[in-house]
């Protein structure tokens, strides 16, 4: 969580210091935010329930 709390805040200050490719960066930094969260999930899911690894799987499958 501290790992996608970091990259949701570097996505932030590259959205506001560059204004103007600020929809095509932001298009793909949520994309690659969704991955990186869904990974997350799932490897939060082999130590904790499945039911992690089931949102997990959805969000990567349906960011993609």
């Amino acid at each position: 969580m501290v790992l996608e709390g970091i990259v949701s805040i570097i996505a932030a200050a590259l959205a506001f210091l560059w204004p103007a490719i600020t929809v095509v960066s932001f298009v793909f930094l949520v994309g690659t935010w969704a991955i990186v969260s869904g990974g997350l999930m799932l490897g939060a899911a082999m130590r904790l329930a499945a039911i992690t690894a089931v949102g997990g799987l959805c969000s990567v499958v349906l960011h993609q």
